[in-house]
């Protein structure tokens, strides 16, 4: 089933073969999804917030996130993101470890804050700032944040708000 606007077939090519295959391109850019990849981003930072920083993101905290699909903005961007940040994790278990799927890249001070830009399979990234200090809330509650695309700031005790919003489409 296709909805209309929603996806159409084009011809591109497989990355590192030359080959050309037919491929459908997704258009995921409506309010749910926006809305939900959000709290997705939101709770991934209060997660990374308590690993690095050792406790819970206080309810006076807040997150600030970004998201953005694999066609959503340029591989530059994000590489000029991910070289300011100097240490990277992933997930791991005894000798298992899931690099080529979950990988982040970021900078604590294991007391007030983390940024980190995280990546699912290269195909979803988050851009994510969690913080207790009210001087770095506070920049990221300035404008030129709070306009970018795919991007939200939330308290810990308000991820529902954001699903609650109207959705439109």
């Amino acid at each position: 089933m296709s909805l209309p606007g929603k996806s159409n077939y084009e011809w591109a090519r497989r990355p590192g073969s030359g080959l050309v295959q037919r491929v459908v391109r997704v258009h995921a850019d409506g309010p749910r999804v926006n809305a939900h990849l959000s709290v997705f981003g939101a709770k991934l930072a209060m997660a990374l917030y308590r690993e690095h920083v050792g406790v819970a993101l206080p309810l006076d905290g807040a997150v600030w996130c970004q998201f953005a699909l694999n066609g959503g903005t340029t591989q530059e961007n994000l590489d000029a993101r991910v070289k300011i940040l100097p240490l990277q994790e992933t997930l791991r278990q005894g000798l298992k470890s899931v690099g080529d799927q979950f990988a982040y890249r970021y900078n604590c001070d294991e007391r007030t804050v983390i940024a980190a830009v995280v990546q699912f399979h290269r195909s979803l990234w988050f851009t994510i700032f969690a913080s207790s200090d009210h001087k770095i809330i506070e920049l990221f509650k300035k404008p030129e944040f709070l306009q970018l695309p795919a991007s939200v700031m939330v308290g810990p005790g308000n991820l529902l708000s954001l699903l609650s919003a109207p959705a439109q489409g």
